[in-house]
């Protein structure tokens, strides 16, 4: 990650800018590998807004404060969902996203929830640069397992039962 990108918490002034960062991300993909009806779909401002007032909204800044990458969670059948998590393509690649997660996973450990869980498109994976990193089903981060699965969330606990 670059040393002059930070982590945190969202403020409202950085609620704007996220959005585009949502189009800009989802730009990268092919028109086959997301659908249309997601392709230019961005989350409502009121969405974001009550994200950030209860704390489950995270940013990642350059030097000069812009907003370059964003995670948001939801509680989903109480335990924590990773809704979305972007970096603008412009600054991909560089371990701001994988950082972004790390606060993500560091706040639910301390909330102690049971597993995180989040929606993805399978045959597309996690990628850095041109090559998938991640195509399986269920992934151990630290203490908490993540269900992925192909367009519909996955609940699994740590001791790898569904819930």
């Amino acid at each position: 990650m670059p040393a002059n990108c930070t982590i945190s918490f969202a403020r409202p002034e950085h609620l704007k800018a996220i959005p585009g960062i949502q189009v800009a991300a989802t730009s990268v993909f092919a028109e086959s590998d997301v659908p249309l009806d997601i392709r230019y779909r961005t989350t409502a401002m009121d969405v974001l807004q009550a994200a950030q007032e209860s704390g489950q909204l995270w940013i990642a800044t350059d030097g000069n404060d812009h907003v370059i990458g964003y995670a948001m969670v939801y509680i989903l059948d109480g335990l924590a969902h990773l809704d979305d998590l972007d970096v603008h393509p412009e600054h991909a690649r560089r371990g701001i996203g994988s950082a972004i997660l790390r606060a993500v996973i560091d706040w639910a450990e301390r909330q102690q929830y049971a597993a995180m869980t989040l929606v993805t498109f399978r045959h597309l994976g996690y990628f850095r640069g041109e090559k998938p990193i991640l195509r399986i089903d269920i992934v151990l981060v630290g203490t908490l397992v993540f269900a992925v699965k192909e367009r519909l969330p996955a609940f699994i606990n740590r001791s790898n039962q569904c819930l």
